[in-house]
């Protein structure tokens, strides 16, 4: 343990410059955070702006930090000095982590608790959801960082290998093949974590043979395997899987109650001539047989359609709208199919929750289930909403009240299936601010997550003929 404490204070020593810029950056991002999450503040303006590049920036500054510090003693390579000495690589290794935690996490710690205590968050019980906000980013930004390295003789490699991941990165999420690729952050929970545990597990193999043995070929080897298995992950994991995951953890036997009811297909007469490869099919789609006190709604669908002769076309999981669906299909298939009787076949994942509605009274603040509030200025025009460790609220349009509902006027729809205690991001503290043009009465609208469920629904059904092309 002496010998690790004596690196960790020769590296902090040597990269006393780098670390005075990496803390003014984390100043800057703690700053910046609690200016942009004040009421009135703009999503655009410039300090929610000076936000989001803070944030960039520090992680930039963290990942320079890391590489410099495991290069100090670089394991590529057998002409280092460092080796001549009698380092024991568990102590090497342990002197790295240490910088790590006092010299990264413990001051982004120190930032994201005076975030919370600006926003007036600060709670015993928001500790378990900030330490899963540090160990979620410890895990996907900085061990890839050591990781890198600990592949790199130095920072021009560092960054010449960087660079190339970023490229190869932007290929894979281009173009048409990225249909269903999961996306970190795009609410694929389970999807997400799959991904992040195969990343995680090879820079941590990474590490630990460059540390134990310095078997440079070995280690880059299983850097290329992890690049690969990502890649695939992110290509060949069925989209479904989050959906499926979902539906198992939240079950609710009065939701086998609810059916489906879908209803005659129809096309537009004309459609303008820059849609000529599309036909836009609308067909309604109803939930019926809801408990009482509850509301259910299709999250994702997937139709299929397929006529008597063997022609057959599917949509894909796309995102369900309410009440009323709209499919874009090419139009040479449709015309093959126009006039036709088919089959439909959809399926839906269905989500039901438990609505409680908390009217929101002008020109004062209240506060909301889940540790937030909403401060809504005079006569509803502007609304500010802000939370801890989760996004604030999901906003419907702002309109104007109701004459027949007493609570009339916009909903803030808080509702999440995701088990994840936290957000993934750098700040703990998250902000939504809408306008309203008008007298708008405003209301909170917290749904408790009830079940989530599959239902397949097949129906036969009359295509109209194909819609005109315009001059």
């Amino acid at each position: 343990m002496t010998q690790a404490l004596h690196i960790f204070r020769k590296d902090v020593r040597c990269l006393r410059w780098e670390l005075g810029v990496v803390g003014a950056l984390t100043v800057a991002f703690a700053w910046a955070h609690i200016v942009a999450d004040q009421t009135g503040v703009d999503e655009l303006s410039r300090p929610s702006i000076l936000a989001y590049v803070s944030s960039g920036l520090l992680a930039l500054g963290w990942w320079f930090l890391i590489s410099q510090v495991v290069h100090e003693e670089s394991l590529v390579g057998d002409r280092q000095f460092w080796v001549t000495r009698p380092y024991s690589w568990k102590h090497l290794l342990s002197a790295k982590l240490l910088f790590v935690l006092v010299c990264i996490n413990a001051p982004w710690l120190v930032a994201q608790m005076a975030i919370l205590a600006a926003a007036g968050f600060v709670s015993p019980t928001g500790l378990p959801k900030l330490l899963w906000m540090q160990l979620t980013i410890t895990l996907v930004v900085l061990v890839p960082a050591f990781a890198m390295g600990a592949l790199t003789r130095n920072l021009t490699q560092m960054i010449l290998f960087v660079l190339g991941l970023a490229a190869s990165v932007y290929f894979l999420l281009s173009g048409e093949h990225t249909k269903g690729l999961v996306v970190i952050g795009g609410g694929g929970w389970l999807a997400e974590a799959i991904v992040v545990i195969a990343i995680v597990a090879g820079a941590v193999a990474v590490v630990f043979w460059q540390y134990r043995g310095r078997h440079t070929a070995a280690a880059r080897l299983t850097g290329a395997a992890t690049l690969l298995l990502t890649a695939a992950l992110l290509v060949f994991i069925p989209v479904t899987i989050n959906y499926a995951a979902t539906a198992w953890i939240f079950r609710q036997r009065e939701a086998r109650a609810i059916s489906v009811n879908i209803g005659e297909p129809e096309v537009p007469a004309t459609i303008p001539n820059w849609w000529v490869r599309w036909v836009p099919v609308g067909f309604s789609c109803t939930l019926a047989n809801v408990p009482a006190g509850e509301t259910a709604r299709a999250e994702v669908m997937n139709i299929d359609i397929e006529d008597g002769a063997g022609l057959r076309w599917n949509s894909g999981w796309m995102t369900a709208q309410p009440g009323y669906e709209h499919v874009q299909v090419p139009r040479p298939l449709y015309q093959g199919i126009a006039g036709k009787t088919v089959t439909l076949r959809t399926s839906l994942y269905i989500s039901v929750a438990r609505p409680e509605k908390l009217p929101l009274p002008f020109g004062q603040v209240t506060y909301v289930p889940g540790g937030g509030y909403c401060d809504v200025g005079p006569l509803g025009r502007a609304v500010f909403c802000s939370a801890p460790f989760n996004d604030a609220y999901d906003l419907s349009d702002l309109r104007l009240p109701n004459e027949t509902d007493p609570y009339g006027g916009v909903e803030l729809i808080r509702r999440s299936f995701s088990p994840w205690p936290a957000n993934f991001a750098l700040s703990p503290v998250f902000t939504d601010n809408p306008q309203c043009q008008g007298n708008c009465a405003v209301r909170f609208v917290d749904e408790q997550p009830c079940a989530w469920f599959r239902r397949d629904v097949q129906a036969t059904v009359h295509l109209p003929p194909a819609p005109k092309v315009q001059p």
